[in-house]
């Protein structure tokens, strides 16, 4: 458990943020299987990426760190199994959705495995579809982590819901081009988390293989393909950003991200939705600058973040930090089905803090105005709660956050890098 230790007086530094882990998991995955030797640039170091590399090694594939590179020989298309043919996910939920399709390629039985919470997160629709395309299951009534999974796969048209997790259409989308069939994908409704699945077919034009997608969201790759070798530079992680262009808001003073460029849509709304709060954001050919509010932060009333969900616990700090008024964060619902319940958990620890954070009907629902209280957050072993509730943190010192090991899933040096802001961190009793 940590406190802050010393604030500096005012915020004044550049930070230069690691890779996005959500494309690098994409990148290393399809350069393990494609053709040739594939070069990855400035891909973050955490626990998520490095199940992904065993994952790539697992398959078949070499990879090596030279520099801030690794270089990735895949496998062609074609997997050599190592054995034992058991894999073990860890926590990582992105890998799982991946490494559960991409083992139905396997001839012979693959055995995933993964710690507590992910067996608890949901795999049923995508083994479901799986199976419908010829996989075979151990058991048979399996519907997620542990299970043992083989092939062949045909390929052919599978229906997804939508509303659980883009992931499962973003592993099927990567297996696709493997079958001989291809694959077709329809979605019953407009998917969660919709960027992450342009993002697969962004990646995977980088890697030579090209897919369809239509507004309706019906997605069509052709089978028979391969993936050929690359060289990409991962940028920036959106997310992570975040909680650093938030920083100004509980600290004053200005912050400087070398080479990040936020977009519009997905993850890269945040810097837009920080600036509506009141936050000055001004972006350069270097990378973005933020400055602290002239005024007190305001509400954001309702806005749909079911393709940003991972901003949600950012944006819901700053919004009950507002002086008034009432935000709602609509299209989140499957955020239950994180690392942790992350509304519902979000929710309760916020409040406890003296805040105001209810959850309705699957709504985030915010109301400016609460009064911080020095409490101990629990981050329930979620790294995005972790770093939101550092937000808190530094703007009523004194309190404590429990389970701050938890950033090492997708940033271990979170702590270390707002150390370099002159935000010191000391250890507390629990």
């Amino acid at each position: 458990m940590i406190r802050v230790g010393t604030l500096p007086r005012r915020l004044e530094g550049t930070l230069r943020l690691p890779g996005s882990k959500y494309l690098a998991n994409r990148a290393f995955l399809m350069a393990a299987l494609a053709q040739g030797t594939s070069v990855i640039e400035n891909a973050p170091d955490n626990q998520d990426l490095e199940r992904a590399r065993d994952f790539c090694f697992f398959l078949g594939a070499a990879l090596r760190r030279e520099g801030e590179c690794w270089l990735v020989q895949g496998v062609a298309g074609h997997p050599e199994w190592r054995k034992p043919r058991v894999f073990f996910c860890g926590e990582s939920g992105t890998l799982a959705r991946w490494a559960l399709a991409l083992s139905a390629l396997s001839s012979d039985p693959i055995r995933l495995e993964g710690a507590p919470r992910l067996q608890e997160r949901p795999m049923a629709e995508l083994v479901s579809v799986l199976v419908s395309l010829g996989a075979q299951l151990k058991p048979e009534t399996a519907r997620g982590l542990p299970l043992s999974i083989s092939g062949p796969l045909r390929g052919g048209r599978v229906i997804l819901s939508g509303e659980v997790s883009s992931q499962f259409g973003s592993a099927l989308l990567t297996l696709a081009p493997l079958l001989p069939e291809g694959l077709v994908i329809d979605f019953v409704h407009p998917p969660v988390s919709r960027s992450y699945l342009e993002l697969t077919l962004e990646t995977m034009r980088m890697f030579g293989v090209s897919g369809s997608h239509e507004p309706n969201w019906h997605f069509e790759v052709p089978g028979g393909g391969r993936y050929q070798s690359a060289r990409i530079r991962i940028a920036p992680d959106p997310v992570l950003a975040g909680y650093f262009m938030a920083l100004p808001a509980v600290l004053d003073g200005s912050l400087h991200l070398t080479g990040f460029i936020p977009e519009a849509s997905g993850e890269g709304r945040l810097a837009g939705l920080l600036a509506r709060m009141g936050l000055s954001i001004q972006t350069g050919a270097e990378g973005l600058t933020v400055l602290a509010p002239e005024k007190p932060l305001r509400a954001l009333g309702t806005v749909d973040l079911s393709d940003a969900p991972d901003g949600v616990p950012t944006l819901a700090v700053l919004a009950a930090l507002a002086e008034s008024g009432t935000t709602r964060f609509t299209g989140i619902g499957h955020l239950q089905y994180k690392e942790s319940d992350r509304l519902l958990d979000l929710a309760s620890e916020m409040t406890a803090a003296g805040l105001k954070v209810q959850v309705e009907a699957g709504d985030l629902v915010i109301q400016g105005g609460g009064r911080l209280q020095p409490v101990v957050l629990d981050a329930h072993g979620d790294h995005r709660l972790a770093m939101s509730f550092a937000l808190l943190a530094v703007a009523c010192p004194g309190l404590s956050i429990r389970g701050e090991a938890s950033v090492g899933k997708s940033c271990p040096d979170f702590w270390r890098r707002l150390e370099t802001l002159g935000i010191s961190w000391v250890p507390v009793r629990d």
